[in-house]
């Protein structure tokens, strides 16, 4: 009797592991990237500089005004935390330029 209730229970869990659904990942950010980084802007960083010498071109400058809601990208502080988007799927280099 005993084995025939674990039986059912193994048979219970099963079926209720087969009805669930795949977990989807939404983007955090426009440019598609789930992930990010923290930047600390030093002296004379500018988002160009960001996004081409420190992530060797692999976000935008728009992607990264953006994700830290700047409105005016050719405008940062030397000091402040900047959220960089990581494994962006599309990059916006112009259309806040």
């Amino acid at each position: 009797m005993q084995f025939t209730a674990l039986v059912a229970a193994l048979l219970s869990v099963a079926a209720v592991q087969a009805q669930r659904q795949p977990i989807t990942i939404t983007p955090q950010f426009d440019c598609g990237a789930t992930n990010s980084q923290q930047y600390v802007a030093q002296s004379g960083d500018t988002l160009t500089k960001i996004a081409k010498e420190i992530y060797h071109d692999v976000v935008g400058v728009c992607d990264i005004a953006r994700a830290n809601n700047l409105a005016d990208p050719n405008r940062i502080d030397a000091g402040t935390p900047y959220t960089i988007p990581i494994n962006c799927q599309t990059y916006d280099r112009n259309s806040c330029l």
